[in-house]
């Protein structure tokens, strides 16, 4: 097989090269048969998470291949923002929030039994928005919560305990999880105070922040994957357009700290999956007058659903079928078919 180091310096090439030339196609690409590790055996069941409009309030939910599966929140309006399926368990996580009020904790569900996540702040405005499982059932999640400070500040939460990533002296939020060979990787942001409360995309090894963004603009990053050693974060940041004379929000690829611009016009990526050495980004690209249009690339390539307005929130990949949410839509790429349940936040095939 070939190496998944040439293959990333590949696509690093290919992303340079199709910057000036890149398509938009109505037609989906073939995916890779094989790859990760929840891509061997048949197409498998869909697992799609989110929440259901009740009254005034939203209601977490997920639903397994379209059948409807009600998360109890002990009778609080909740949402499901990621979900996990492992050895059959079925991992959710979101936030919960107090009846007739805003405020908002982080919260997880394991097989439906809700739990709610340490707040050492005590705070409100918290939410999870990435888990990742490893051991059959350990979780890791990411996230953020309201410190006292008023800023937001970035948390990881491992199996019996919780780290804050940031002080609470300035704004900061993890977007996303991974664990490689032992090491933890969040990905998120955390605002720049010295430069004028800038966003700057970045990622922490174990607790120990990486930059990503130039400071140049706002940057974020929204999620991460680590494949043979290799770093690899999707999300935006704001590019300088000499035509405009200013920057402009882009989705971006970093490989390794090196970044690469998914889009020409304005983006933002959202989602990643690796299906072995095939890149899946997800998000959304502007095309003509500011229309958002669901979009992914696949080792560069562009292709938009040039029918639809909206962003790809979540992707997966397995066994040579492609599907995405976009929180009104969960689309199966393979076959060009949509499906709506409610509103839809994460994805996971098993």
């Amino acid at each position: 097989m070939t190496d998944m180091k040439q293959e990333l310096l590949f696509c690093c090439a290919l992303f340079a090269l199709l910057a000036g030339c890149k398509k938009e196609d109505n037609d989906p690409p073939p995916a890779n048969n094989g790859g990760g590790g929840n891509n061997s055996g048949g197409p498998g069941d869909i697992y799609i998470c989110g929440s259901e409009d009740i009254g005034s309030a939203n209601y977490a939910r997920y639903w397994k291949n379209g059948q409807e599966v009600e998360l109890n929140s002990n009778g609080r309006p909740s949402s499901a923002r990621t979900i996990w399926v492992n050895d059959d368990h079925v991992f959710v996580a979101g936030t919960v929030r107090e009846q007739g009020t805003t405020l908002s904790q982080p919260c997880y569900w394991v097989d439906g039994d809700f739990q709610e996540l340490d707040n050492d702040d005590g705070s409100a405005f918290c939410s999870v928005e990435d888990l990742f499982v490893t051991n059959g059932d350990e979780l890791h999640m990411v996230g953020h919560v309201r410190a006292s400070s008023g800023f937001d500040k970035a948390m990881y939460w491992g199996p019996g305990s919780s780290t804050a990533l940031t002080d609470g002296s300035t704004d900061a939020q993890a977007r996303g999880v991974c664990v490689e060979g032992g090491s933890i990787y969040v990905c998120g942001y955390v605002d720049n105070q010295a430069i004028g409360g800038e966003r700057i995309a970045t990622y922490w090894l174990n607790g120990s922040p990486v930059t990503l963004g130039d400071g140049y603009g706002d940057s974020e990053a929204n999620d991460i994957r680590v494949v043979n050693g290799d770093v690899i974060v999707v999300g935006m940041e704001c590019v300088y357009v000499q035509a405009i004379d200013d920057c402009l929000e882009q989705a971006v690829i970093w490989v390794n700290g090196v970044r690469d611009v998914l889009t020409a016009n304005g983006g933002e990526a959202l989602a990643l999956h690796t299906d072995g050495s095939t890149i899946h980004v997800g998000g959304m690209a502007v095309l003509g007058m500011g229309t958002e249009l669901p979009t992914r690339w696949v080792n560069g390539v562009t292709y938009s659903l040039g029918s639809l307005d909206g962003t790809i929130l979540d992707l997966f990949v397995r066994v040579g079928e492609v599907h995405s949410v976009t929180g009104g839509l969960h689309i199966d790429h393979s076959t060009d078919t949509y499906n709506s349940y409610g509103g839809m936040y994460g994805i996971h095939i098993h």
